[in-house]
């Protein structure tokens, strides 16, 4: 593949490079140690790239502010059942592989993934709603819900959801708060087993039992060989059977949820962090990350705001096994125009001032821009690229701005 002859060369040449560069006393590569690669300042350059975060927009798939060309990308589910690319949904978390990131003149950035790993967090029926709070419980799970989750088959959001439905749930594990903060809440018309995502505490080798959350899972039928090495504060994936025995969620599956970066690759991750020791050491999603360069660049906040719980998405190389990073930016619930969809428009509604792009449903009023062209010129069929936020309820893209493609 393209993108594994750039890893290649460029692992095999960084060494002479570097070398070259050092004895003109020139910075640039760093060294094997992460604190010298730290303070770098590297731009990533023809480096393979690798992007954890929630789907927020299409045309190409958006990740981290990057357009994704998925068109030729194998997609996959976390078991690794094969998928395709119109599975794809807003708000979704995802892993994408990718070649090198470009930036063009006007600032966008993209690049063509091989591969899209779809991450759910949690699948099964929800157990209590508490619209005050923002909160739905599902398999002893508390999930929160903002401004910038995603609801889909429940009209309402989260003021629709009921006991006893069943829903998909993308999220991030905030270990801090014991939480998943929703990016995607689904409502599911049947489901042949559940999963769940979170790190195990209470763990009993003796009963084969922990906890995630309220919910005690045992892996007693799970085969001692396809166990991870267990222990608390592990974050794993498990899939249970649809029915409790004697109030324990029985595990069928069981994995340690671990993403491994090839050294050299430019990681963009989104998450929670956990596991914070020191600016130098701490972690995203269970991702090592070094933050303590003199280049760090912090967008929204500053370093010392950083500590577990705390909303962060990370630019940087990774570095055996660790993501060294060049970026960090603070995560607001309060994002204006988060949201991006272009492609052909697949239905209208003018009476409600709405139409359907991407599978999503877009609404437009008078405070809405229209570039290109004018609200008469909507129509199916018409190519066009919206920026905008979530409506309320989590159901709509409220558009802020409508472009007219040719």
């Amino acid at each position: 593949m393209f993108e594994l002859d750039v890893r290649k060369l460029w692992l095999a040449w960084r060494a002479p490079i570097c070398a070259l560069m050092a004895a003109a006393a020139i910075g640039g590569c760093g060294g094997g140690g992460i604190s010298a690669g730290v303070d770098t300042g590297g731009t990533g350059g023809e480096m393979p790239t690798y992007s954890y975060g929630p789907i927020d927009g299409f045309g190409s798939i958006i990740v981290n502010g990057v357009r994704f060309d998925d068109t030729l990308a194998t997609v996959l589910d976390d078991d690794g059942a094969t998928h395709s690319r119109s599975e794809l949904k807003l708000g979704m978390v995802v892993a994408v592989d990718a070649g090198p990131i470009r930036t063009d003149a006007s600032g966008v950035r993209t690049s063509t993934a091989t591969k899209v790993q779809i991450g759910t967090g949690i699948t099964g029926p929800v157990q209590a709603v508490d619209v005050a709070a923002g909160t739905l419980t599902v398999i002893g799970q508390t999930v929160s819900v903002d401004a910038q989750t995603v609801f889909d088959g429940l009209p309402n959001g989260l003021a629709g959801v009921q006991a006893g439905q069943l829903v998909e749930i993308h999220a991030f594990v905030d270990a801090t708060l014991n939480r998943d903060a929703a990016t995607r809440v689904e409502r599911k018309g049947n489901l042949a087993a559940f999963k769940l995502r979170g790190r195990i505490a209470n763990l009993n080798l003796i009963a084969k039992t922990f906890t995630i959350g309220a919910a005690t899972v045992s892996f007693a039928t799970v085969p001692a060989a396809q166990l991870p090495a267990l222990s608390n504060g592990l974050l794993v994936r498990a899939t249970l059977l649809a029915a409790q025995q004697g109030g324990i969620w029985v595990a069928t599956k069981l994995r340690a949820d671990v993403r491994n970066i090839a050294d050299g690759t430019e990681a963009e991750i989104e998450g929670f962090v956990t596991d914070f020791i020191s600016l130098a050491s701490f972690k995203i999603n269970g991702i090592a990350v070094d933050a303590s360069g003199s280049r760090v660049t912090f967008e929204n906040g500053t370093a010392a705001q950083i500590a577990n719980g705390v909303h962060l998405e990370v630019a940087g190389e990774a570095r055996g096994g660790v993501v060294v990073a060049r970026k960090v930016e603070f995560e607001r619930d309060d994002e204006a125009d988060k949201f991006e969809l272009s492609g052909a428009i697949e239905s209208i509604d003018a009476g409600t001032h709405t139409f359907v792009l991407r599978g999503v449903t877009v609404s437009y009023d008078d405070s809405t821009r229209f570039d290109g062209g004018t609200v008469a010129m909507l129509a199916v069929g018409a190519r066009v690229e919206v920026s905008g936020k979530l409506s309320a309820n989590g159901t709509q893209v409220l558009a802020s701005r409508i472009e007219f493609k040719s």
